[in-house]
């Protein structure tokens, strides 16, 4: 098992190594999703992250592996803005910039329209995505 936290975490311990105190020690440009997410990823692609499930019973397992090429296809955009038919037959707004994003229900003055800016933007992913044709 990778012990990523190692990397980030200086851990003084007893003498039945028990955690008695601990300081982080992470760099100014520290990013979870590449350092900690990816890093695990590339050493355990397998290895499970997170289980999604709704009030359905419904569940999906996503491994490691998952998010990082689920970060990865994302990862050149910059900014993604627009208003999408949802399954109930309302509509839902979304706003998403880096670090940051809103998604609402809301009504349709101008729909169907999505816009995002980046580089190298997989086209067809982005339609995928947001079930667009």
């Amino acid at each position: 098992m990778l012990h990523v936290n190692e990397r980030y975490v200086d851990e003084t311990r007893d003498e039945k190594g028990n955690v008695v105190d601990y300081q982080y020690k992470y760099p100014e440009n520290f990013n979870f999703a590449y350092d900690v997410v990816d890093a695990i990823a590339e050493a355990e692609p397998g290895r499970r992250a997170m289980i999604w499930c709704n009030p359905c019973g419904e569940e999906h397992v996503f491994t490691y592996g998952d998010l990082k090429r689920y970060s990865d296809k994302t990862a050149n955009m910059l900014r993604a803005k627009g208003i999408v038919p949802a399954t109930d037959g309302g509509w839902i707004h979304f706003d998403y910039v880096p670090g940051e994003s809103d998604v609402r229900r809301g009504s349709a003055q101008v729909t169907g329209r999505v816009c995002v800016i980046g580089s190298h933007l997989a086209e067809d992913a982005l339609k995928e995505l947001f079930h667009i044709g």
